[in-house]
């Protein structure tokens, strides 16, 4: 699925998933061309989301020390996955962003990589950035996914229990 139709597409949460901090994530997502390895330092999330009949899952890695923030929207093909798309904020190139897929394939031949070729950045590091008062914090976790994924939880993310 494309992205843009991700977002416009009537979104049923069927996991908010906990916060799980303090033990490596070795297998987080597994990919058949890498895998998202991240140590004990992030607190993760994970959730599972349903459009019709296809199942999706957004990742959410939080570094609070290093300010790092990343959410993965994954979709299940076949054994592998996608990565339709990646919400990004973090100090190498500052400014809430996304990679996305812009070939107009949905990225179908990308399945199983986290990055590839045909993503871009939006914004462009150069340009125009929307200052988003969301902090890098597990607090904050849930709101950029509800803001930037047009995500709707059944109560407000902001009161969603951290652990």
């Amino acid at each position: 699925m494309e992205f843009k139709k991700f977002l416009k597409a009537e979104k049923t949460v069927i996991d908010q998933g906990k916060w799980i901090t303090g033990k490596p994530h070795k297998k987080l997502l597994e990919l058949s061309k890498g895998k998202l390895s991240i140590g004990s330092q992030w607190i993760v999330r994970k959730i599972e989301i349903k459009i019709k009949e296809q199942c999706f899952q957004i990742i959410i890695c939080i570094h609070e020390a290093k300010e790092n923030y990343v959410a993965h929207l994954v979709s299940k093909i076949g054994n592998d996955n996608l990565v339709i798309a990646s919400l990004e904020n973090h100090g190498t190139h500052p400014g809430w962003h996304l990679h996305v897929n812009c070939d107009g394939s949905g990225g179908y031949n990308n399945i199983g990589r986290i990055h590839y070729p045909s993503q871009r950045r939006i914004p462009h590091g150069k340009g125009f950035h929307r200052k988003r008062s969301l902090p890098i914090k597990q607090s904050a976790g849930l709101e950029a996914v509800t803001t930037f994924f047009h995500i709707k939880f059944d109560i407000d993310p902001k009161t969603l229990p951290l652990w």
